[in-house]
């Protein structure tokens, strides 16, 4: 895996899987299972924070969009994969 993008693009996808899954945990009253994926969640969302903090320079990301798509959490990583597929598409990750 190499560059923003790809990484980027991996952490969202992880990152708004891992919230769908604790909302199922959430509605299907599993404690045990909203404490684990509970805990992967907040990982995988520390993960996604810090590289979008980390890439947004060689991304050309203001300062608004960066905060935007941190503090909306999982709705923000959505808005991340569709500014990479409108900013990236067809373009190979050659940002290292």
């Amino acid at each position: 895996m190499s560059g923003p993008v790809t990484r980027l693009k991996l952490i969202s996808i992880l990152e708004t899987v891992s919230f769908l899954g604790l909302l199922l945990m959430i509605f299907v009253g599993s404690e045990e299972g909203v404490s684990a994926v509970g805990l992967l969640h907040g990982l995988l969302f520390l993960a996604y924070a810090l590289l979008i903090l980390v890439d947004r320079a060689k991304l050309g990301w203001s300062s608004a969009f960066v905060a935007l798509s941190i503090v909306t959490g999982p709705l923000g990583a959505i808005l991340v994969l569709d500014r990479l597929r409108r900013e990236h598409l067809g373009v190979a990750d050659e940002m290292t």
